[in-house]
């Protein structure tokens, strides 16, 4: 092992940890309480852990591998190699070697990063599709990831800086469509603590104190400071976060309501119209937010520059445009018109549409479901009400997704297809049920196993609505 990497191995020792080692750390117990109030991890769940083989990924996949038995959890994880640094083999074999002590495999996936730009930034987006594209070819349900609640309010901080708007203050959610984070409320003082109880050896990044790095000055130098007039800011500023989403989802709820009313399929070559009429300047920047995320998927690539430039458009007449990532807005006259972009049309296949209660979804042009409430008539497009506590999203199927069709067993949506004879042209008109990152119904076609509701009780209806 080179010796850059044996200064980045370290043993988290009692010398670190004077000052903590007469507390009682308990994490795997916190941990599991906050997934069972948050609802992020059903039992029998298979889980793809995001495993760096850093302090906060090393804790996740211990505490996760000491709940795993009662809970019924299977467990894999992914090491990605990007290949920045000269220790990346040493650091891909030992995650290797920490997944076989903790009896967990580990994949390794060599990532090349292309185009210019922010390094971190490029690497995260590499990394997030990594884990997805391989949590879906494994049939795996969750894909979970190590951010803690420091993590969180450096976040935060970095937003604050760069002149974030309500939707930046939310800050990371707890779960995402299936990324979840199950140690959002823990310090990263109780993951060195847990580290040291449990004897585990980690890597550190040396990016990670790099001050070049906007994160790394939030985490050195900023939250230092901070904790000077408030010694619990890092909880405060979590409290924060979850209040913005709260406050987030009301707006999204409202926004979705409106939305559905004012959304129609769009002539040839568009991809929908939104009727503006009556729509208030107040009104508008919220109402483009989810105009946009509806249309591509989120709203991670709108900056707060591109929804300036539509709003004085919005303030101006007659018909203009402008050119967004992954999208073309034209406003014309009461008219908000959306164009995908030609090398970027895959992209729009990955909207999802929250589904909040009965009602009309438009999902794309031509397309829309129609969600409707009763009592069970054995139909294929019935899903139990009961169950849809969790993140339900429309949405179409996805390169490489799995349902589940047995207890153990799921089949490829595409070998679906197949077998009712579909054609290869019809696949992308299928509308698909989501629930917590997993695919239960696609509709009229197949229901996953285990969302058969009982005969008589009360269902959710879906339907393909003209």
């Amino acid at each position: 092992m080179s010796i850059e990497v044996l200064q980045l191995m370290r043993r988290v020792t009692a010398m670190t940890l004077c000052s903590m080692c007469d507390e009682d750390i308990v994490l795997p117990s916190a941990v599991e309480a906050w997934i069972d109030a948050e609802g992020l991890i059903p039992a029998s769940s298979s889980i793809l852990v995001a495993f760096s083989g850093g302090p906060d990924s090393t804790a996740l996949l211990d505490v996760l591998c000491t709940l795993a038995s009662s809970r019924r959890w299977t467990l894999e994880a992914m090491h990605l190699h990007h290949g920045l640094r000269s220790a990346s083999d040493q650091e891909a074999e030992h995650a290797i070697l920490a997944g076989e002590r903790m009896g967990v495999p580990v994949f390794v996936k060599h990532l090349r990063l292309e185009g210019g730009g922010n390094v971190q930034e490029r690497a995260r987006e590499a990394r997030l599709h990594a884990l997805d594209q391989r949590s879906r070819e494994r049939g795996l349900s969750l894909v979970a990831l190590g951010h803690t609640a420091d993590d969180q309010a450096e976040t935060l901080l970095m937003r604050l800086v760069r002149g974030t708007g309500a939707t930046g203050l939310a800050g990371m959610a707890p779960r995402r469509g299936r990324f979840i984070r199950p140690l959002l409320q823990v310090r990263r003082r109780e993951i060195l603590a847990h580290l040291h109880q449990r004897a585990l050896e980690v890597l550190e990044d040396p990016s990670n104190r790099d001050p070049r790095y906007l994160r790394s000055r939030a985490r050195d130098a900023w939250i230092p400071l901070l904790e000077q007039s408030n010694p619990r800011v890092v909880e405060g500023l979590a409290r924060l976060a979850e209040n913005m989403r709260r406050d987030r989802a009301a707006l999204e709820g409202a926004m979705d309501a409106l939305l559905a009313e004012r959304w129609t399929a769009g002539e040839e070559g568009e991809l929908a119209r939104v009727n503006l009429e009556g729509v208030g300047d107040d009104v508008f920047p919220s109402l483009f937010r989810r105009v946009y995320a509806r249309a591509v998927g989120s709203t991670r690539r709108l900056q707060g520059v591109h929804v300036e430039q539509i709003e004085s458009l919005w303030k101006k007449s007659g018909s203009r445009g402008i050119d967004l990532p992954g999208l073309r807005i034209e406003l014309r006259y009461q008219k908000m018109v959306l164009l995908a972009k030609d090398a970027e049309k895959a992209q729009l296949s990955l909207a999802e549409l929250p589904i909040r209660g009965p009602g009309r979804y438009v999902l794309r042009p031509n397309l829309a479901v129609l969600v409707s409430e009763g009592a069970s008539t054995g139909a294929v497009n019935e899903l139990p009400k009961e169950r849809l506590s969790g993140e339900l999203v429309l949405r179409g199927p996805l390169v490489g997704e799995r349902m589940r069709i047995g207890t153990q067993e799921t089949r490829r949506l595409s070998r679906i297809f197949i077998d009712v004879k579909m054609e290869q042209a019809m696949r992308a008109q299928c509308a698909v049920v989501g629930h917590n990152g997993e695919p239960v119904l696609v509709i009229g076609i197949r229901r996953a196993v285990g969302w058969t509701p009982a005969a008589g009780t009360l269902v959710w209806k879906f339907a393909i609505s003209s």
